[in-house]
């Protein structure tokens, strides 16, 4: 079950749906395949927007592929994947760090050692007095964080930044230190920097200025090759509405009120690396009214063919404040490298209102 289509001066794209049981989550989502390499290519400008394709589009050496699942119509197949609850960041830091439980003298004794950094920059060298890592938090443009980490006794090690049930992977330089930014998720904002072996540093920011934004996060651990890709006011791709990992804009440009920008996290040298994408758009001073179309993507690769790839996305909503899907993606067999998948409503669509 295939559709043949060209833009003029392109190559054929063929795009394929795929079996509905190829993924567990907990919400209805569309899937296709984009097919690229030696007949077809994915590149800016030369691939137009996924569509379904119906069991009756078979194009000639095609292999029929069932197609989705219809409402009412759901296989055994498609499994539902419990809503994890969001920890909160007192239990990420109980957990993170190997301390007891929230409320009790350790978490306390720890939440008073960072006091000293909240909501300032000092000198982190001198505030640490040993080896008891410390980290600032200096609030930026565009609801951003600037986070500094001094930790003398774990230079050139890996830890990992918690935010709101945000993960994603840093690694401290030769010196200890290590400086890197990072999306708020909430007005109060707490993160969290740990280290292997239940050692860490805390800070917090004051970030209002989020609430003027639409943030979404999506997450994994490994070698994923996740995307989200933003269309922006029915932008296609490779237009200059087409918001994603190559075209990821500036976050000066959202504080402009100018659209949104993505802001690709994690260190992928290190082992087992988690990765994050966050897409933000400034929804208080939108351009015009309109739609942003949000869809995540998944490329077949050498590394990451015939296996199963885990995911998360994060989203903050007016309703139930920050909501988590967990995701578990099957992917083809390593005939399939260089195809992408294509996850419809996985991420809610934003709605731009003006006035």
């Amino acid at each position: 079950m295939a559709l043949n289509t060209s833009l003029p001066g392109t190559n054929t794209i063929r795009k394929v749906s795929l079996v509905a049981g190829i993924f567990a989550i907990a919400m209805g989502v569309g899937f296709f395949m984009q097919q690229s390499g030696a007949e077809a290519a994915y590149t800016a400008g030369m691939v137009s927007a996924p569509v379904p394709v119906s069991p009756d589009a078979a194009s000639e050496g095609a292999t029929p592929v069932p197609a989705l699942a219809t409402a009412g119509d759901t296989p055994a197949l498609i499994e539902e994947v419990a809503m994890a609850p969001v920890p909160t960041d007192e239990a990420v830091a109980s957990a993170a760090l190997g301390m007891a439980g929230p409320g009790e003298e350790t978490l306390d004794a720890f939440t008073d050692a960072s006091d000293a950094l909240i909501g300032e920059t000092p000198d982190l060298a001198a505030a640490a007095g040993g080896c008891e890592p410390q980290m600032s938090a200096d609030v930026r443009n565009a609801a951003l964080v600037m986070l500094s980490i001094y930790a003398p006794c774990n230079a050139g090690e890996v830890f990992t930044l918690h935010h709101e049930g945000m993960m994603f992977s840093a690694q401290t330089a030769s010196d200890g230190n290590a400086s890197l930014m990072a999306p708020a998720l909430s007005a109060d904002a707490i993160f969290i920097a740990a280290f292997e072996g239940g050692v860490g540093a805390l800070a917090e920011a004051d970030v209002p200025a989020v609430e003027d934004y639409a943030r979404v996060v999506l997450q994994w651990r490994g070698a994923g090759g996740f995307e989200i890709h933003a269309m922006e006011y029915g932008a296609n791709y490779g237009e200059p509405g087409h918001v994603w990992y190559d075209a990821p804009r500036t976050a000066s440009a959202a504080a402009a009120g100018e659209g949104g920008f993505l802001m690709a996290l994690g260190d992928g040298r290190v082992a087992e690396p988690r990765f994050a994408q966050v897409y933000t758009f400034p929804i208080l001073s939108a351009p015009r009214a309109g739609t942003v179309a949000l869809s995540v993507e998944a490329e077949v690769t050498a590394v990451n063919c015939a296996t199963e790839m885990d995911a998360q996305t994060l989203e903050r909503t007016e309703e139930s404040g920050l909501k988590i899907v967990d995701l578990t993606l099957s992917l083809p067999e390593c005939e399939a490298i260089g195809d992408f998948l294509v996850l419809k409503n996985l991420l809610s669509d934003l709605t731009l209102q003006t006035g």
